[in-house]
């Protein structure tokens, strides 16, 4: 789902921040993966259903090493920043099927 190019209505700015809010969780939680899980920094040469099943146990381990308080990695090198996906690079694209989806959730915050 993408944000709203030009939000009018006050639900359609609250979708925006929670979007916002929401992609920006997801993205730091997928660098932290990929700081202790260097594998899941470049490309995986898998079929699709082992990719996810790598990334599932990347998951797992990562929590258990929460639970028992395993520090993440020291960086040794500044990190590349990496493209962030710009909305109105895509907004002619969107499925129409996915704008209907979006505007219901709107509508219901």
């Amino acid at each position: 789902m993408t944000p709203i190019i030009a939000p009018r209505t006050e639900q359609e700015r609250r979708y925006n921040t929670i979007h916002t809010t929401t992609r920006s969780l997801v993205e730091r939680c997928i660098g932290v993966l990929k700081r202790r899980f260097h594998c899941l920094h470049g490309e995986m040469r898998m079929h699709p259903e082992q990719v996810c099943t790598v990334i599932a146990a990347c998951t797992v381990l990562h929590n258990i090493c929460v639970t028992k308080r395993i520090p993440l990695p020291r960086q040794h090198h500044q990190p590349v920043p990496e493209e962030g996906i710009d909305p109105v690079d895509h907004a002619g694209h969107e499925d129409v099927g996915g704008r209907l989806v979006r505007t219901r959730i709107i509508n219901a915050l």
